[in-house]
């Protein structure tokens, strides 16, 4: 969870940067499952890893397809260029996502980035391993909000 938001939270600094003319964003789904996700780490996090575990399951259940998946609406209070945001986010990931495929889908109000998280988690002992996760984000763009769409595969 911690690895998605501090995605989220880059895709909304780049939508930031761009807010240089007195444009405001926030997303109040993401702030809220920021809060929620603080609040079961607070509560949980010293009760072991497996009581932690099934908390964060609680609250953010895996999506029926076995997938993990996060959706948020990132709104902005004033009127913006559809296509410079989409610049501005595809140079983002571009630039900040360089081993990742990056796809506009049929226009520049869709993109989607692909790509694979490094290190989001380890199991140490006898037989360690260190974890990866195949990762897909789509951004939709459209008048005055921009929705991403967070799904870990596996």
């Amino acid at each position: 969870m911690k690895r998605i938001g501090v995605l989220l939270l880059s895709i909304m600094l780049g939508i930031t940067a761009y807010s240089q003319n007195n444009h405001s964003w926030q997303s109040i789904d993401f702030e809220n499952a920021q809060m929620k996700y603080n609040d079961v780490k607070k509560r949980f996090k010293g009760s072991g890893n497996k009581v932690w575990a099934r908390k964060i399951l609680e609250a953010f259940p895996i999506a029926p397809d076995k997938t993990i998946k996060h959706q948020y609406v990132i709104q902005c209070d004033t009127a913006y260029n559809v296509e410079v945001i989409s610049d501005v986010l595809s140079a983002w990931c571009r630039t900040k996502f360089p081993q990742s495929t990056l796809d506009n889908i049929n226009s520049r109000e869709h993109l989607r980035i692909s790509g694979v998280l490094k290190g989001v988690g380890e199991v140490s002992g006898a037989f360690g391993a260190y974890i990866n996760a195949t990762e897909e984000v789509s951004i939709d763009i459209k008048e005055n909000r921009v929705r991403v769409t967070s799904r870990i595969i596996n």
